[in-house]
C-alpha cells in the first residue's frame, strides 16, 4: 500500500526526518484507522501512541490546512473535549504533504448511538453542552439557519471541479440544487438559532466513550451555529436514519427544533458527498480514498440522502 506515493516505511523515514522527537523507535501501523475525510494512521514512538493525519486531497497546499485545526484542538483539549495535537508540519517530499500528529485516545465507538448505555448518553449530553459553552477565536459564525443552509448549495454551485464531473454525479448535483431551491423559503422562515459552538460533523464514528466521559473527533466543520443542529445531523448521518430522538441527549422541548433542522443536516451530508465525488471524478482524491468500491458506496449514500431529503420536503 502506498499513501501519497509513499510506502509506510518511507512515510516513517520522512516523518522522522522532519519531527525530531520521533527520530528513534517510531513505528506506523500498516492498517488505516478508517474514515473518508482523511487518512489516519496509528503509530507509536518511545511509548507515545499517536495518530498521523494526512490529507484526503492530492493537491499542493500553499499553507498547511492543519494549522487552524490544530489551534482549535489545542483550545478544546483544555476542556478534555478533543484529542490534543502533538505537532503540525509537512513531509519533506515533492508535494510537501501536510500532516498533523494527535495523541491517540482509546475508547469505545458504537455503530449506532442506541447501543450506548444510559450513563454514556448522559456523558455525551454533558460533553455537547460543554462544547456549546466554548468560545474559541477565529471560527466562522453563521447568524441564521438560512445562512448555514445556503453555504452548502454555494459550495457545489461554485465547485472548482464541477466541469470535470461525470454524468451521474452532475445529475445528482442538478437534483440537489432543485430541491435546495425548493426548500429555501421554509429554511429562511426558521428563527431559532443560538449562534453558539457546534461540532458540525457529529455522528457515531466521531464520538468516543471513555470511562464515564466523552471525547469528540474530527472538528473540521466546527463552527458557531446551533448545537441542536448536531443532534439532527446525528439522527440523519447514517445510511438508515434514526426516526426518533436518542434518549438522554436533548430536552423534550427541543425535539421540534431538531426536526426542523433535519433538512439542513441532509443538505450538509449531500453537499459533502457531492464535493468528494466531484473531486474523485477530477482525480484529485488520494488513491486509498478513491477506490471503485468507495465511489460506489458514496454514490449509493448520496442517492439515499437525496431521496430522504425529497421525502421530508414533500
Amino acid at each position: 500500500m502506498r499513501i501519497h506515493g509513499h510506502t509506510i516505511r518511507e512515510i516513517q523515514n520522512l516523518l522522522q526526518s522532519t519531527y525530531e522527537p520521533f527520530q528513534k523507535d517510531m513505528v506506523l501501523d500498516t492498517k488505516s484507522l478508517g474514515g473518508w475525510s482523511n487518512i489516519n494512521i496509528r503509530g507509536i514512538s518511545e511509548g507515545t501512541q499517536f495518530v498521523l493525519k494526512l490529507p484526503w486531497s492530492k493537491v499542493h497546499f500553499d499553507s498547511n490546512p492543519e494549522s487552524e485545526l490544530s489551534r482549535l484542538l489545542t483550545y478544546l483539549s483544555r476542556s478534555q473535549l478533543a484529542s490534543p495535537p502533538i505537532a503540525v508540519g509537512r513531509l519533506p517530499d515533492r508535494n510537501e504533504t501536510p500532516y498533523m500528529l494527535l495523541h491517540y485516545l482509546d475508547g469505545a465507538a458504537y455503530s449506532s448511538i442506541t447501543d450506548a448505555s444510559r450513563e454514556e448518553l448522559v456523558a455525551l449530553k454533558n460533553s455537547l453542552h460543554d462544547l456549546s459553552c466554548q468560545k474559541p477565536p477565529s471560527l466562522r459564525k453563521y447568524n441564521t439557519p438560512y445562512d448555514y443552509f445556503t453555504k452548502f448549495s454555494d459550495d457545489i454551485t461554485n465547485h472548482n471541479a464541477l466541469s470535470k464531473g461525470s454524468t451521474e454525479v452532475l445529475s445528482l448535483v442538478r437534483v440537489f440544487q432543485e430541491h435546495h431551491a425548493e426548500l429555501s423559503p421554509k429554511i429562511e422562515a426558521l428563527e431559532k438559532w443560538s449562534r453558539t459552538l457546534m461540532h458540525g460533523d457529529l455522528w457515531e464514528p466521531n464520538i468516543l466513550f471513555q470511562n464515564g466521559k466523552v471525547c469528540l473527533l474530527d472538528f473540521e466543520f466546527c463552527t458557531y451555529g446551533d448545537p441542536i443542529y448536531d443532534i439532527a445531523y446525528l439522527l440523519e448521518a447514517k445510511e438508515n436514519p434514526l426516526a426518533d430522538k436518542p434518549p438522554k441527549i436533548l430536552y423534550a422541548e427541543n425535539l421540534n427544533c431538531v426536526n426542523s433542522y433535519r433538512q439542513i443536516a441532509l443538505t450538509a451530508l449531500i453537499s459533502w458527498s457531492l464535493d468528494r465525488l466531484l473531486f474523485m471524478d477530477a482525480g484529485l482524491v488520494e488513491s486509498n480514498l478513491n477506490t471503485p468500491l468507495i465511489k460506489k458506496n458514496m454514490l449509493r449514500y448520496t442517492h439515499t440522502k437525496i431521496s430522504r431529503l425529497i421525502s421530508l420536503t414533500n
